[in-house]
């Protein structure tokens, strides 16, 4: 009976291992378990800092939940701190995708600033308790009559008390590949208080957090502060301007963060057909996956490269995809494979040299790059070389056994 309790301890890491859903439905009740914990926590830090209610019970919460994203798995890279320095109330205004928001919130969350959140929050155990201590505004989203009552309320209580808002426009959590159209709550908002918006775009969660799939693993965020949009002088009748404005604006960075997750998801699937070296994929076009080009014909390898042996592809001139295929991360990003500067992407312990030959044939070619590479490459290098004279470009990628 003793060994039976360490079945579950042993099952755990096998199931993390070998089953994707397990891991999915594992971290999602680590999180919102961990997070009420949290919560419980910070309910008596709260009261004994405030003694209640306060906007400035949101700085032991972000303290608090900020090492979350590490359980996860998550990272956040953060670009346009710049722009949240401003002075005074300001309204920021973000796309919605999941509940995992809230981690990119906590990593940027400025002072004296709370959040605008659904009614039914509130009766989340804990986690509601210490969101109604945060200051965080509660709003029937049922009831357009309630919700435009308490905006009104919330912008008075901004230039009251000196504090910031937090809105999603959209509504509700969306995991498409565009935003929704946004609901003008958080520009009546502004426009009432004259205070500017600061629009925060978070990355898809496509490469790494799919619902529907069952798919939860480690990840980046891209979080990108745009510009303020000033309010001042603004009536009623700009609501709607000012809405349209802030949704292409963010619109145009999810687009474009989306479209360079699109290249770097491409790029992967390219390395997922050896998955166990670290290959260069060069695309013949740049719409297209980066796929491995046959190699060409080489001699055997010169024994100063034993126990390793290179691999030539040939070279194009629009650009190279670094894949480490191990990892399944790119190693760099694009850049131009063309003579007589080519980029390598090793690793700090690795000696790697890149260097151009004249050489009428590929064998000595090899024999030039031999001598400089001592046999302990464990990276893809690029070394570009021409050949006869077709100049024809070829680049050096050393895999281990």
């Amino acid at each position: 009976m003793d060994v039976l309790w360490l079945i579950p301890l042993l099952l755990v890491p096998l199931l993390m291992w070998s089953s994707g859903t397990f891991v999915f439905y594992f971290k999602k009740c680590f999180y919102v378990g961990w997070m009420m914990v949290l919560a419980l926590l910070a309910i008596p830090l709260c009261m004994l800092k405030s003694g209640g209610r306060d906007v400035e019970n949101m700085r032991i919460i972000r303290v608090l939940v900020r090492h979350v994203k590490y359980f996860l798995g998550l990272r956040f890279d953060v670009s346009g701190w710049e722009h949240l320095q401003t002075e005074g109330p300001y309204v920021i205004i973000s796309n919605h995708q999941s509940s995992l928001d809230v981690l990119g919130l906590m990593e940027i969350l400025p002072d004296r600033c709370t959040m605008i959140a659904k009614k039914e929050l509130v009766y989340a155990g804990t986690v509601g308790l210490i969101c109604w201590l945060g200051g965080i505004v509660f709003i029937n989203r049922k009831k357009t009559s309630d919700a435009k009552s308490v905006m009104a309320e919330a912008a008075q209580t901004m230039l009251d008390q000196q504090i910031r808002l937090w809105v999603f426009p959209e509504g509700t959590r969306n995991q498409k590949e565009d935003l929704l159209p946004f609901k003008k709550g958080a520009f009546h908002l502004a426009v009432q208080a004259q205070v500017p918006i600061i629009p925060v775009v978070f990355s898809s969660y496509r490469n790494f957090y799919l619902r529907k799939e069952k798919r939860f693993n480690s990840g980046t965020v891209r979080l990108r502060i745009l510009p303020k949009i000033e309010t001042k002088g603004m009536t009623s009748d700009d609501i709607s301007s000012l809405c349209d404005k802030s949704f292409d604006l963010m619109q145009a960075a999810f687009r474009e963060r989306l479209r360079l997750q699109t290249h770097e998801q491409r790029a992967v699937e390219g390395a997922e057909h050896s998955p166990r070296s670290r290959l260069l994929f060069p695309p013949t076009s740049p719409s297209e996956t980066c796929l491995p080009r046959p190699p060409v014909p080489l001699p055997a390898p010169p024994p100063l490269l034993s126990p390793r042996f290179p691999i030539a592809w040939p070279c194009h001139e629009i650009s190279s995809c670094l894949v480490d295929a191990w990892s399944g991360r790119p190693l760099a990003r694009p850049v131009s494979a063309v003579c007589p500067d080519p980029h390598c992407a090793c690793s700090s312990s690795s000696t790697c040299t890149t260097t151009s030959s004249t050489s009428t044939s590929s064998s000595a070619a090899l024999q030039a790059v031999s001598g400089m590479t001592d046999g302990r490459i464990d990276a893809c290098c690029s070394s570009c070389m021409t050949e006869g004279s077709g100049h024809h470009q070829f680049l050096l990628c050393f895999l281990p056994f």
